[in-house]
């Protein structure tokens, strides 16, 4: 749909000669996961458990995400990475914690199995930390945006996010949400419903799964696109 629009606009305006080539971002997302980063203090953490990987959460997330994380879900974790990592605001994160947390920048690999939530005080590496999850929660959603989902989707995971107004911004979001692979979620209440039953149905998690990693790369090629076209020019 995108693609018409974005066609129809150039017609209007005479410009007649143009190949579509799709989205890069969708090949830069499957370089990334085709040689991710390994994350030591991640995969200590999982532990075989069920992770939940809660990538870019602004603090509109949190306030949805804590009531079900202080519950301690026992078949379920938590690795957050959020937006803002400045030492005030991860200070803040830590003190509405009731389970046991550990920094990643503390680094102390041998209560890391132990531990309920992953906070990840950097910046950089989120890309890579999905790979050790199981279900994603993109955040921005309630605020200034929902952010990037394609990071999460290309490993091949149930995606949630908030119901935010702008999401039909993000083709993607829309796509996967149309397709059943992500899921949006209005408040704390829905937030908990939808990621308990992904939690205990494997088939939905599996089908979700199969939906966002075949979405991805039904999408990739937009890089060789583009560079089969400049060859003619080089």
């Amino acid at each position: 749909m995108q693609n018409e629009q974005s066609l129809t606009l150039l017609h209007r305006v005479g410009i007649d000669k143009v190949t579509v080539s799709g989205d890069t971002r969708f090949d830069r997302v499957l370089d990334i996961c085709s040689n991710p980063r390994s994350i030591e203090q991640a995969a200590i953490f999982k532990n075989q458990a069920n992770v939940l990987v809660i990538g870019s959460s602004w603090p509109e997330d949190i306030d949805i995400l804590l009531p079900i994380i202080n519950d301690a879900e026992p078949n379920l974790k938590y690795i957050i990475a959020p937006h803002e990592v400045e030492s005030g605001k991860i200070s803040a994160l830590c003190a509405r914690m009731k389970v046991p947390y550990q920094l990643f920048s503390q680094n102390q690999l041998e209560t890391l199995p132990m531990s309920k939530v992953l906070i990840i005080d950097n910046i950089g590496m989120l890309s890579s930390l999905y790979q050790y999850g199981d279900i994603a929660y993109i955040g921005g959603a309630f605020g200034e945006g929902l952010h990037n989902i394609l990071e999460a989707a290309t490993y091949g995971m149930p995606i949630l996010f908030g119901k935010g107004k702008d999401n039909t911004k993000y083709q993607e979001a829309v796509d996967l949400v149309e397709k059943g692979g992500a899921f949006e979620v209005d408040d704390s209440m829905s937030l908990r419903q939808k990621l308990m039953q992904l939690v205990r149905d494997e088939e939905m998690v599996h089908a979700a799964a199969q939906v966002c990693h075949s979405y991805v790369r039904s999408k990739a090629g937009a890089s060789e696109t583009i560079m089969r076209a400049l060859d003619k020019y080089l």
